[in-house]
């Protein structure tokens, strides 16, 4: 499942002509491709080694490399959206290509983060030191990033075919991550001695469950939304 995360990150780099002449659009191009080789570059840390059959799952060291590389892609991405686009003017903002635009910069600053949480989530269901409540704070803090990831990308015009399928990608992240969050809530609050965190708890299951069956057919609608993608478990 880790090989495709980034997919949608990564498929962002395309070529799309554009004529301006201006400083700024040019350190802006320039540190928004530098973010996107990172993102590659943490894609790539979560392929298995081909040369080594028996490897099927990514080392810690793997995992704990490409959450780095994510951080710094955001880093860059930040810096495009607070030092550099702030300073192109209004009549060359609306000559910049979708992917420079601010709500998908925005977009996809927000999404590294949530990914990157997305990574330290997934250690800590399998590492057996982790408390209850780690695994429900990883959830919801991927559950607000993917929320607002969301809401930037909702919002940007003219999205074409990839971007359409990086908001179906959003949307399945969204409901995956709030699907966690009710779930690891119902497992700490079922800890309670009084009946009525029982039921609450339950309320939580069945919640988590809804929602978990709405994730899998968001899945479903961002592996058939062209380019078709297809899971690797």
């Amino acid at each position: 499942m880790k090989r495709i995360l980034l997919e949608p990150l990564r498929m962002q780099i395309h070529q799309e002509d554009i004529s301006v002449a201006d400083s700024w659009f040019e350190l802006l191009s320039v540190v928004h491709m530098m973010a996107m080789m990172t993102l590659m570059e943490a894609n790539s840390k979560l392929i298995p080694d081909q040369t080594v059959p028996s490897e099927t799952v990514e080392s810690s060291d793997d995992i704990g490399s490409a959450v780095d590389l994510l951080v710094k892609a955001a880093g860059y991405l930040q810096f495009c959206l607070r030092e550099i686009l702030v300073q192109i003017p209004p009549h060359i903002k609306m000559k910049l290509p979708v992917d420079l635009q601010e709500n998908l910069l925005e977009a996809t600053y927000i999404q590294s983060l949530g990914q990157g949480t997305e990574m330290q989530l997934a250690s800590a269901v399998g590492c057996k030191n982790a408390t209850l409540s780690v695994k429900r704070r990883l959830a919801c803090e991927k559950l607000s990033y993917f929320s607002q990831a969301h809401h930037c990308l909702s919002t940007c015009d003219n999205l074409n075919g990839y971007e359409k399928k990086h908001l179906s990608f959003i949307k399945w992240k969204f409901l995956e991550a709030k699907a966690a969050a009710y779930y690891y809530h119902g497992l700490i609050t079922d800890k309670g001695t009084e009946p009525s965190r029982h039921i609450n708890a339950v309320c939580c299951f069945l919640a988590a469950e809804e929602i978990l069956t709405e994730s899998k057919k968001a899945c479903l609608n961002f592996c058939l939304t062209a380019p078709i993608t297809r899971l690797e478990s």
